[in-house]
């Protein structure tokens, strides 16, 4: 984390890897670190040190990362923004995970060998979910808008994940219930 001649820049969200669906590396909201400023730019405080890192992805004043040892995916770890302390841990034990994405209060997480769906509440790592997958390669998950099951009130974020049978599956936040499915190859 960075700050801005001592105060820390404002909380814009960055809920998957990428910021958004698109991938970009984007925030349109960010104005605050410009070019004229970059250079007073100055660490705030670090974590890490003990292993391999994900790319953070940051909500609600959190900052959550997976981590990994020995080459293998082994937990999740959530840290205050402002603070860089630990909130809290959990371990996972698989051979690979993925970048976590954040939605509606939750953490996501898929893991390979176990292939599994991880929900968990991003304030306590209370475990909601946690949904065996088909045994397949997969990707990262990525968040993104399903309108055409959003209520009219406006679209809810979905996870969509894909993996290399071809298929391209969508799983509502709320449970990771599997919404719909669509096979590339067919």
């Amino acid at each position: 984390r960075v700050s801005l001649g001592g105060s820390p820049t404002p909380d814009a969200g960055w809920q998957q890897p990428g910021y958004d669906a698109t991938n970009a590396g984007f925030n349109p909201n960010e104005h605050t670190i410009t070019t004229a400023n970059v250079a007073t730019l100055k660490q705030v405080w670090h974590h890490g040190g003990d292993g391999t890192y994900s790319d953070p992805v940051i909500a609600n004043g959190d900052v959550a990362l997976t981590t990994r040892a020995i080459g293998r995916c082994s937990g999740i770890e959530v840290l205050n923004q402002t603070t860089g302390k630990l909130v809290w841990s959990a371990q996972i034990k698989a051979f690979q995970c993925t970048d976590p994405v954040i939605g509606g209060g939750a953490l996501f997480m898929v893991t390979n060998n176990p292939w599994k769906l991880y929900v968990g509440k991003l304030s306590t790592g209370q475990r909601v979910q946690v949904k065996t997958l088909g045994h397949t390669k997969l990707s990262g998950l990525t968040l993104g808008q399903n309108r055409s099951v959003a209520p009219s009130s406006g679209p809810l974020p979905y996870l969509f994940l894909n993996g290399s049978n071809g298929w391209v599956k969508s799983y509502a936040p709320s449970g990771g219930n599997q919404v719909w499915a669509f096979n590339t190859h067919s």
